[in-house]
């Protein structure tokens, strides 16, 4: 509970700044809004567009993807499946963007709240036993002082009722940011980056792994593979969003 203390004061000032103001655009709410306008409201809506089962890219309407898209159908990747809430584009990618400073973790614990309740029942039916967060570095997360895939690992695991283990994957080394690397580049970016802690079993268990953004799938494979060298059964991977 103490350690609930600092976030609780920001949100009693951000309250008292905005009172009645949209996490995401700031304009005043109206009375039977929560957390968010109606206009942005809709970003958490169930998407329409047809997307792949496999990565969750965007692809053309009746497009053949029993083995998966144009996209991952030549990737031999640790995980069985990706699913994202929307396309990384216009404001869902302004919304994650908000998400990664230094003052969204409101905001990102906000978006995971809302996240769960679209993503439950379609969750459900992979059985999730565990939760876990794509990890930051110490330094990073020290710098922005919360990680923001952990706030939606949290939202998620409390809305499936299975446990969210934060400690299970660690960062051990720094790496360049991914969004400037070629494919080739981001595998050789991530070789070794993370590590799994001792004490959290996944043996046996189907796991979620959490992060804000998939473009190439190169973080979640890493991540994943680590998952399934510790015996994880199944790895599914969930995303706010998914690059085209």
């Amino acid at each position: 509970m103490i350690a609930q203390w600092p976030r609780t004061i920001r949100t009693a000032i951000r309250y008292l700044l905005l009172p009645g103001a949209c996490l995401a655009c700031h304009r005043l709410l109206s009375a039977d809004d929560d957390a968010f306008c109606s206009d942005c409201q809709d970003l958490f809506r169930v998407e329409s567009a047809w997307v792949c089962p496999r990565c969750s890219a965007t692809v053309g309407f009746g497009t053949d993807v029993a083995e998966g898209c144009t996209s991952c159908r030549g990737e031999r990747w640790c995980f069985e499946r990706v699913v994202r809430l929307g396309p990384y584009e216009g404001a869902l990618r302004e919304l994650i963007l908000r998400m990664k400073h230094r003052s969204g973790e409101d905001l990102a614990r906000a978006v995971g709240e809302r996240w769960a309740a679209v993503m439950a029942a379609k969750l459900a039916t992979q059985r999730i036993d565990v939760v876990v967060p794509v990890p930051m570095h110490w330094r990073r997360h020290w710098q922005r002082g919360f990680n923001v895939a952990a706030c939606l690992a949290e939202a998620l695991a409390q809305r499936l009722g299975v446990p969210c283990e934060n400690g299970c994957l660690r960062k051990q080394r720094m790496t360049r940011t991914q969004s400037s690397l070629s494919p080739a580049e981001r595998r050789t970016n991530l070789r070794g980056a993370f590590t799994i802690s001792h004490g959290h079993r996944v043996r046996g268990k189907s796991v979620l792994l959490v992060d804000d953004v998939l473009t190439t799938g190169c973080t979640a494979n890493e991540a994943s593979r680590l998952l399934r060298d510790a015996g994880a059964q199944q790895i599914v991977v969930a995303v706010v969003a998914r690059r085209r």
